[in-house]
């Protein structure tokens, strides 16, 4: 069975968002493996300006921290004049977009069946719809 315009424009635009997200996945390990390729002890001064535990967060991965901790972190990197650590900038949209792409995301092909299934869906009712409205109303119980 050929596919209608809409389920074509849905696969295109499914198509588009996957592209977005692959984009936020490549800043968002961007961010996460340079946080990684700073010292310890840089890690740790920035964690101590950031009023969390360095002892704890130094060690951890920003994937594994909270948004807010993220955001702490972030904001003493600017406050130390670290960013050049980080080649994406230090910008709020790209450090917290990332993480919550990532956090958000599904599988891409669950979301292309979904997508499908609802455009089908949508395409029998409205053939229902038409079918019942051609043939006119019909006496209850025949």
């Amino acid at each position: 069975m050929p596919l209608t315009p809409q389920e074509e424009q849905i696969i295109r635009n499914t198509a588009w968002l996957d592209h977005l997200h692959e984009q936020f996945e490549i800043s968002k390990k961007s961010v996460g493996r340079e946080w990684s390729a700073v010292s310890v002890r840089q890690r740790r001064a920035i964690c101590f300006d950031a009023q969390l535990r360095p002892s704890t967060y130094a060690e951890m991965t920003l994937e594994e921290m909270q948004p807010a901790e993220r955001e702490h972190i972030r904001q003493s990197v600017i406050a130390l004049g670290m960013q050049s650590l980080f080649s994406g900038g230090c910008d709020a949209i790209s450090w917290q977009a990332a993480f919550r792409c990532a956090a958000a995301q599904a599988t891409p092909e669950k979301n292309k069946r979904e997508l499908l299934s609802a455009a089908r869906l949508r395409q029998q009712a409205r053939t229902m719809q038409h079918i019942s409205h051609a043939q006119g109303p019909r006496p209850i119980g025949q």
